[in-house]
């Protein structure tokens, strides 16, 4: 009973300290997340007519050589399923790619498909600090009224600065809602649902929302074809992915990129990816 209690105080005490955030953006950041991108857009300003400031969210279709998406598709299938360069999380129910740049240095190419949008979203230069190649297995919460928490697989926001960006790269044929894809909510129908209390808290999730959100045609799956992209503003946008149905999965590339000021960075500043080599060493 006491933990019961002091977990719904803790979402109460998160809900009321997002208070400013919800009123002002429209978004449950914290307020610093959301202040220092107005005062970097001082020295330089952001492209607010740019699709992806928006809506929230773009696709672009795969626009280069087949062959080397084909590449990048097969080496990944080989790391995925070889246990020295890969390692699983939450019961196997998601896989990691160890260093996957390293490890597939192709992936590099596929800066092309979308260099040219971010470099127009930020209307400066940008720096790529993560890579991840993941593979997401599906689970018998699936027909649950809520499903277990498995990978972030219920509606959400990301507290990170409110301008960072995250592009997804599928790497499935026919990837839909039926093999888990990415579901998003444009920012605009993000930002009505943070006002009016609609979304609360993600802990609070349950069938009453979804239903609403499927009533209301909120929801946008990001379906597609390998080497699709998908450029997605996770702070202001509502997202979840999908649990796959049985027999199938559901495997991506994700960027995660932030403005730079400074144009002569490169491009490329990856930072060790703490959570997936813990998984895998310690």
């Amino acid at each position: 009973m006491i933990k019961k209690v002091l977990k719904y105080l803790t979402i109460l005490f998160s809900i009321l300290s997002t208070l400013p955030s919800r009123i002002i953006f429209g978004n449950v950041l914290s307020f610093k997340h959301n202040l220092k991108p107005l005062l970097n857009n001082l020295k330089k300003k952001n492209n607010f007519s740019n699709e992806i400031n928006q809506n929230g969210f773009k696709k672009i279709n795969y626009n280069l050589d087949p062959s080397l998406i084909d590449q990048i598709s097969l080496k990944y299938n080989k790391l995925i399923n070889d246990e020295k360069f890969s390692c699983s999380y939450q019961n196997n129910k998601k896989k990691f790619i160890i260093d996957p740049l390293k490890n597939i240095p192709e992936i590099q190419k596929l800066v092309e498909i979308f260099k040219d949008e971010i470099l127009d979203y930020y209307s400066s230069s940008f720096t790529i600090k993560q890579i991840r190649a993941f593979r997401n297995f599906t689970d018998d919460s699936i027909d649950w009224k809520r499903p277990r928490y498995l990978y972030s697989n219920l509606w959400h926001f990301d507290d990170f600065i409110s301008n960072k960006l995250k592009v997804f790269v599928l790497l499935n044929d026919n990837t839909d809602k039926d093999s888990g894809c990415t579901r998003i909510i444009s920012r605009k129908n993000s930002k009505k649902l943070i006002k009016n209390f609609k979304f609360k808290h993600t802990s609070l999730i349950n069938e009453k929302f979804e239903d609403y959100l499927n009533k209301e045609d909120l929801i946008y799956y990001c379906s597609g074809h390998k080497g699709d992209v998908y450029i997605m503003n996770t702070q202001n946008c509502l997202h979840a992915a999908s649990i796959p149905k049985k027999t199938k999965y559901r495997d991506a590339l994700c960027f995660e990129i932030f403005q730079n000021m400074d144009a002569d960075e490169k491009i490329f500043g990856l930072e060790k990816d703490d959570f997936v080599h813990n998984l895998k060493y310690n």
